[in-house]
C-alpha cells in the first residue's frame, strides 16, 4: 500500500488510519521524497499485528446436559485458540464461566482453562445454559454459549400401595 501526504514533517510524529486490511502480520517501512523528487526508505521497518478476531473456545471433552445437582461443582476443560495474534499465558488472561449471571474467572495456563470448582449455587432444576468467555492478548473477547448442565435437585418420590 501506497499512502501520500502534502504536508512538511520536521520530527513530528504523523497518525494514519488505515482501513480495508485483513486480520494478519505486516511489516511496514517509510519511503520519503521531496519536490525535488529525491527519496529516501526509511532505515527501520516496524511490524504491527491487525487482530480483531475473538479467540475460538471449546469444551472438547464436555458432555452436553450432563447432570448435576446445584450444590456440585462442575469440571471444565476449556480450550481456548487464537488464529490471529495468538494467547499469551499471563496473568491477565482469563476464560471467564458465566453461571446464572455470576462469572467465575480461570487462568489462562498453555491454551486452556481448567477448573474442577464451577459453582452452580442458586441455579434451578432444568436445563441451564453455561457461558464460557475469554480474551485473546489484544483483548478481543470470543463467547461459546452452546454449552448446558441439567440441573436436578429433586428427590425421587415414591409410593407406596397396598393391595385392598
Amino acid at each position: 500500500m501506497i499512502f501520500s501526504c502534502s504536508s512538511s514533517f520536521n520530527n513530528t510524529q504523523t497518525n494514519f488510519t488505515i482501513t480495508g486490511i485483513p486480520d494478519g502480520k505486516y511489516i511496514w517501512g517509510a519511503l520519503v521524497n521531496d519536490t525535488q523528487n529525491n527519496s529516501n526508505w526509511s532505515l527501520t521497518n516496524y511490524t504491527f499485528t491487525k487482530d480483531t478476531t475473538p479467540p475460538t473456545i471449546s469444551l472438547p471433552v464436555y458432555t452436553n446436559l450432563t447432570v448435576k445437582r446445584n450444590t456440585d461443582d462442575l469440571t471444565l476443560n476449556i480450550s481456548v485458540t487464537d488464529a490471529t495474534v495468538g494467547l499469551l499465558n499471563s496473568s491477565n488472561i482469563f476464560c471467564f464461566v458465566n453461571v446464572n449471571g455470576t462469572n467465575q474467572s480461570i487462568p489462562l495456563i498453555s491454551n486452556w482453562c481448567n477448573s474442577t470448582g464451577i459453582k452452580l449455587t442458586s441455579l434451578v432444576d432444568g436445563n441451564q445454559n453455561i457461558k464460557v468467555y475469554a480474551n485473546d492478548t489484544l483483548n478481543n473477547m470470543g463467547v461459546n454459549n452452546s454449552f448446558y448442565v441439567k440441573i436436578d435437585t429433586t428427590n425421587p418420590v415414591t409410593n407406596f400401595y397396598s393391595p385392598d
